[in-house]
Parts: C-alpha cells; sequence; structure tokens
C-alpha cells in the first residue's frame, strides 16, 4: 500500500503537511519519510526511522518526537479509515459519529500531552 501511496504521489501531499510540524519541533528533514509512511503503515514508520536511527542521520529525541508528532496526523487517518466503519456498522451514520469524534479528539490529546511531556523532560 505504501508503495501504491508513493508512486500515486499521495505521500508527496503529505509531506507538504509535515514540512510545518518538523520545523516547528526542529527536526531533520530526514524525518519526512518515516512520518509520511507512519500515518499510513505505522509498522512501515518505525522501521524506516530505525534506519535513520541506525544510520546515525536522526538521534533517539528526534525519532521519539517526531513519531509523536506523527501520530497527531495518524490518528485521525486510522479513525476514518478503521474505526468509524466499525462505529457505523454497530451503532448507525450517526450515534458511530457521535461516538468516534470524541474518543478521536481525547487520542489526540493524550499524545499532545505525552509530547509536551517528552519535549519538557527528555
Amino acid at each position: 500500500m505504501i508503495q501504491l501511496l508513493m508512486n500515486s504521489g499521495v505521500l508527496g501531499w503529505f509531506e507538504t503537511a509535515i514540512v510545518p510540524i518538523t520545523s516547528i519541533f526542529d527536526l531533520p528533514a530526514a524525518v519526512i519519510g518515516p512520518i509520511s509512511a507512519y500515518i499510513f503503515s505505522p509498522t512501515v514508520g518505525i522501521t524506516y526511522m530505525s534506519n535513520l536511527i541506525d544510520q546515525h542521520m536522526v538521534n533517539d529525541y528526534q525519532a521519539i518526537v517526531s513519531l509523536l508528532a506523527g501520530g497527531m496526523l495518524m490518528i485521525p487517518v486510522t479513525r476514518l479509515r478503521r474505526t468509524l466503519p466499525r462505529y457505523t456498522a454497530i451503532y448507525g451514520l450517526k450515534h458511530g459519529s457521535i461516538i468516534c469524534a470524541p474518543t478521536t479528539g481525547l487520542s489526540m490529546l493524550a499524545r499532545i500531552c505525552i509530547l509536551i511531556w517528552v519535549l519538557i523532560f527528555f
């Protein structure tokens, strides 16, 4: 799936959305690829990031911060792709959306809190 997204140019569009996040946290440009992959497949993104760590292109702190920041973009994608269809099948469109929206917000809030904690104490 990731190869299809790369060849179709969808990941290129996500890279333009990721660049402001990397500039906010002062991350190297090398993390844009892993974050883009992480949004659609966490396994691929983490593997890609571990390769960058092994090649000393990023350090552990940069990897943690970039994956947490990428997680904020990943949560809405996974909720739309997996959770919302499941909830609408069980509860209907109206109630499924009502349930999915706050859980998505709370998941993103938890990621933001952990990211802030890492930025302060790491």
